[in-house]
């Protein structure tokens, strides 16, 4: 019985330095852990908002393409090119370009780009906002088709928009250009389709 008194007592716990130090390297470990999952959560996060601003302007110019390869021609049908432009009013017919027309406006105000139903050249009118952050003020460039004269080419409106994406940082945008041609549209020596 002394032998295990006698043990007992020889069997010492921690000390105050030994236990001050392993909690230090454990809140060390910790806040380097910790900080990981932030970071990683921000970064989550950001790409969201980058996905779904592109997945916006991606809509957008997939139902503007769709839109103007059906078209004939502008609604207003220059002939000669007219470049820079915040609006496109674009004739939609149902069946062939001798038809009745729905007219269609793409717009860009207030930093949005706009789909309305219908002639609205000051963008105005009630519409569907198809994107949101664009930096873009004019995006469009119109050319009418056999432009330059004997090049027998259809009309086509091209679409140079920046979009910033809402996260914060002031230089993360994206850039879209793409050029569509009006495959209603006539190749003609003629100045006008």
């Amino acid at each position: 019985m002394g032998r295990l008194r006698g043990r007992a007592q020889d069997e010492r716990g921690f000390t105050v330095i030994e236990l001050v130090v392993s909690m230090t390297i454990l809140a060390t470990v910790l806040g380097g852990i910790s900080s990981m999952l932030a970071s990683g959560t921000t970064s989550e996060a950001r790409l969201q908002k980058r996905f779904q601003s592109l997945n916006e302007l991606s809509v957008a110019m997939s139902t503007l393409k769709r839109e103007v390869h059906r078209a004939c021609q502008l609604n207003s049908n220059p002939t000669t090119p007219v470049a820079n432009v915040a609006v496109v009013v674009i004739d939609l017919p149902p069946g062939d370009c001798a038809s009745t027309f729905t007219t269609i406006t793409w717009c860009v105000t207030g930093g949005t780009l706009k789909r309305i139903v219908g002639n609205s050249a000051d963008c105005s009118a009630a519409g569907t906002t198809y994107a949101r952050e664009i930096t873009s003020a004019t995006p469009f460039t119109y050319t009418p088709c056999n432009y330059p004269a004997n090049s027998y080419t259809l009309a086509r409106l091209s679409v140079d928009i920046t979009a910033r994406v809402p996260t914060g940082a002031s230089n993360d945008a994206f850039r879209w250009v793409d050029t569509f041609a009006f495959r209603n549209s006539a190749r003609s020596a003629a100045p006008t389709c």
